[in-house]
Parts: C-alpha cells; structure tokens; sequence
C-alpha cells in the first residue's frame, strides 16, 4: 500500500488535500457548547426537628424518609447527614430520570408518612 502512495504522488495529495478539506468542513459544523445546561438530577429534603439530638434526627426522621423514597425507581444514590435539630437527605437519580417527575415521587413518598414523624 505505501508503494502505490509513493509510486503516485498526485494520487496522495490528492487524497491528503480531500481529507483535509472534509476535515475544516467538518470542524466548522460541528456544535460544541462551552457551557450546556445540565440538569443534575439530585433532589434534596431538609428536615427541622427543633431539640432533638442527631441521633434522633438519625433515627426519627432521616431513616423513614430513606426507607421510603429508597422504593422510588432509577435511583442512583441516597445519602443523609444528620445535624442537632436538622437533617438532610440527599437522592441522587440517574441521569436518564426526569427529575421534575421524580421531584413528585419523592413529595408524595414523604407525605405518605408525615403521620409517622415527630
């Protein structure tokens, strides 16, 4: 194969001067954003339990709330953290889920048990 590129050297500026051009041409057109717009799809819940300690925090609260949205569909990852008289939990969704739906699911998870809460 190299000794017809060298036997032929019209041929090969030829071929190196269309692969050229199709490369700029490519180049031009292809889109590329410096900054595109990701949604992450991580929703948060914030709980306040004024006095408690964040074992209870822990135990009281944040638990059931995990136990709860942990049967929600495409999540990625749950994480909690736990502080004196205030609690966080954190789900991570995949990135295919919508998380404005997922938003919903989890509403509607932790009003389900609103009841078993302090």
């Amino acid at each position: 194969m190299i000794e017809f590129f060298v036997r032929r050297p019209v041929t090969t500026i030829m071929f190196v001067l269309v692969f050229a051009v199709l490369g700029i041409f490519s180049y031009s057109n292809i889109l590329v954003e410096k900054t595109p717009k990701v949604d992450f799809p991580i929703v948060t819940i914030s709980v306040i339990y004024p006095g408690a300690t964040p074992l209870e925090v822990e135990k009281l609260v944040v638990k059931k709330i995990e136990d709860s949205v942990a049967e929600i569909s495409e999540i990625k990852k749950i994480k909690s953290q736990s502080f004196e008289s205030l609690g966080f939990v954190y789900i991570e969704f995949l990135m295919s889920a919508d998380v404005n739906v997922k938003l919903i699911e989890v509403k509607d998870k932790v009003e389900a048990i609103l009841n078993d809460l302090p």
